[in-house]
């Protein structure tokens, strides 16, 4: 159930940010500046989505607890793997759009691993049973969304101007 949740809530903390960037690659790739604008305001509309659904979810989390069958915490942590999942989605459209298919290559197969690094670790070697696997998706999504972001970053595709034409 924990997998649904994250999918689920990724289509209101996202709200397709990640795919308006991709789009937005072809009409601005010539003004990598204006790019990097649109992709920090998409960002920040991920901030602002996510937050509402955390606070709706707050008001509602005995009841989407029980109807998931998942602990409170369980149900949170899903809010914060969807926020890191739609970055990642980001930062690998992007690399998807500029014709880099060994970074995103290398980028996805390295989550990929890990993600089933850590899940094996938790459930078998700790046999954390759920919990290890929602764990074992949550740490290796953190960490790379860190690497995404800072990936943006230094690709010089973030850049904190607000701008609300778009």
């Amino acid at each position: 159930m924990f997998t649904i949740w994250v999918s689920f809530i990724t289509v209101f903390c996202g709200l397709n940010v990640f795919s308006a960037a991709d789009r937005k690659y072809f009409e601005l790739k010539e003004d990598k500046n204006e790019l990097a604008k649109y992709i920090y305001n998409c960002i920040l509309i991920l901030l602002i989505s996510t937050s509402l659904v955390f606070m709706i979810s707050i008001l509602f989390i005995d009841f989407i607890s029980t109807i998931l069958n998942l602990g409170k915490t369980l149900v949170l942590i899903g809010i914060v793997v969807a926020f890191c999942n739609v970055l990642i989605q980001m930062r690998l459209g992007q690399w998807q759009v500029q014709n880099s298919p060994i970074k995103f290559g290398i980028f996805l197969i390295s989550l990929s691993l890990t993600n089933l690094v850590v899940s094996l670790f938790l459930v078998v070697s700790l046999n954390m049973q759920i919990e290890g696997r929602v764990f074992g998706i949550f740490f290796p999504a953190a960490i790379f969304f860190i690497i995404g972001f800072l990936s943006l970053w230094k690709d010089k595709l973030i850049s904190p101007t607000l701008c609300v034409i778009y």
